[in-house]
C-alpha cells in the first residue's frame, strides 16, 4: 500500500471518531434560567465511537477497562504507574457522597419551592437538570458553583457569566467597575471567566495572575476554541488594562498589596486548550456537557491538578455524567450548612 493511501485511511478513521453533525446538537432554549429540554439522544453509532475512554466510570464505583481501539502506548515498566496516577486523579475529582445525592433526588421529587444557593435561585427542575444526563446547565448553575469554589478557595476569583456577555456586546468598563469593588483580582492567583459563545456553548477562560503560568490567558474549551481566541483575548485584555489602571489609582486608599505587572497586558499570550495540536482526535462530542466541564475545569484548576490530568479526565466518556452529581452534592451540602448556621444564629437570638 502506498504511503498516501495509508495517510488517507488514517485521516478517514480519525474523522469518523470525532465527526459530529450540526443536526445532532439542538441549540434552542440553551442556558436560560428556566428549565430546558433534553438534548436529542445520540445514535448507536455515535455512542459506539465514544467507547474509547481509558476508564469506564459508573455511578459510585470506579473500574478500569481498556478498549481494543484505543491503547495506552507506554513501556510495560511505566504502564501500571501511569494508569494508577490517572485513576487516582479521576477518583478524587469525581468523588461524591451518594447519600447526599439521594437527598437531592428526594427534593427533586417532592420539593416545590426554589432554593437560594450562593445568590442563585435553583428550582426543583434545575436541580433535576444537574442529575439528568443530556440536559444543558444554565447560567444559574454555573454562577452558583463558581461562587461556591470562590468561597472555598481564597486564591481564586470567579466572575459571573454576565461579565463577558456584557463587555462583548458593547464594551463599557464603567458598567462593570463596581463588580470588583471589594476584590482586587490582581492579588489572586487565578481568575475564572465563564463565557457563552454562539448562544449554545460554554467555555472557561482562565486568567493566570500570580500562579505558575502567570500573566497569560487560557481558553479551556472542550470542543477547541480557536475560533474565539482573538475575540475573547481582545475583550478581556481591554478589561484587564482598565481594571489595572483603576487598581493603581486607588491601591493606597484601599490598602491593597502592591502588585506590579512585569509584562504589558497587551502582550499576554492567549492559549487554547483542547485545540487541534493538543487533542487532535478527542474532544467533547455531545451537545450538553460543556457547562458541566466548565465547572470541572474550574474545580480541578483551583485544586492544583496538572493540565494533562484534567484533559485526560475530561475526555473520559462518563466524567461529565458523574460530575453532575458532584456539582449537585457540593451545592446541596453548602445549602444545608448555611441552613444549620442560620438556625443556630436564630436560636441564640431567641435565647
Amino acid at each position: 500500500m502506498q504511503v498516501e493511501d495509508v495517510k488517507a485511511n488514517e485521516r478517514s478513521r480519525m474523522s469518523d471518531i470525532v465527526d459530529l453533525s450540526a443536526d445532532e446538537i439542538n441549540d434552542s432554549e440553551l442556558y436560560s434560567s428556566t428549565p430546558v429540554k433534553k438534548a436529542p439522544s445520540k445514535s448507536t453509532s455515535l455512542r459506539s465511537k465514544w467507547r474509547r475512554s481509558i476508564f469506564q466510570l459508573k455511578e459510585g464505583e470506579y473500574t478500569y477497562g481498556r478498549s481494543s481501539k484505543r491503547r495506552i502506548e507506554s513501556s510495560p515498566k511505566n504502564d501500571r504507574s501511569i494508569r494508577k496516577s490517572i485513576k487516582d486523579s479521576t477518583n478524587n475529582l469525581l468523588k461524591y457522597d451518594s447519600s447526599t445525592r439521594k437527598e437531592v433526588a428526594e427534593y427533586v421529587r417532592y420539593g416545590e419551592d426554589s432554593i437560594i444557593v450562593k445568590g442563585e435561585s435553583l428550582s426543583p427542575e434545575q436541580w433535576s437538570d444537574l442529575l439528568t444526563s443530556d440536559t444543558w446547565l444554565s447560567s444559574d448553575h454555573i454562577n452558583a458553583y463558581l461562587s461556591l469554589l470562590m468561597s472555598n478557595h481564597k486564591h481564586i476569583h470567579a466572575f459571573p457569566t454576565y461579565l463577558y456577555a456584557k463587555l462583548s456586546t458593547k464594551y463599557d468598563y464603567a458598567s462593570v467597575q463596581r463588580w470588583t469593588k471589594k476584590t482586587c483580582i490582581f492579588n489572586k492567583s487565578i481568575v475564572f471567566v465563564p463565557v457563552n459563545v454562539t448562544e449554545n456553548h460554554w467555555l472557561l477562560v482562565v486568567i493566570w495572575i500570580k500562579a505558575e503560568r502567570r500573566e497569560q490567558i487560557e481558553i479551556w474549551d472542550s470542543m477547541g476554541g480557536e475560533d474565539y481566541q482573538r475575540e475573547i483575548g481582545d475583550v478581556l485584555k481591554r478589561y484587564l488594562i482598565d481594571e489595572y489602571a483603576r487598581y493603581m489609582e486607588d491601591r493606597e486608599q484601599r490598602k491593597l498589596d502592591d502588585y506590579k505587572i512585569e509584562t504589558e497586558i497587551e502582550k499576554w499570550p492567549v492559549n487554547v486548550k483542547f485545540d487541534n495540536t493538543q487533542t487532535p482526535h478527542s474532544k467533547q462530542t455531545d451537545g450538553s456537557s460543556c457547562g458541566v466541564l466548565v465547572c470541572l475545569f474550574a474545580k480541578a484548576l483551583a485544586e492544583g491538578y496538572k493540565e494533562t490530568e484534567i484533559i485526560n479526565i475530561a475526555l473520559q466518556r462518563s466524567s461529565a455524567k458523574t460530575y453532575r452529581n458532584v456539582i449537585a452534592v457540593e451545592l446541596w451540602d453548602d445549602y444545608k450548612r448555611r441552613t444549620v448556621q442560620e438556625h443556630e444564629k436564630y436560636q441564640l437570638q431567641v435565647e
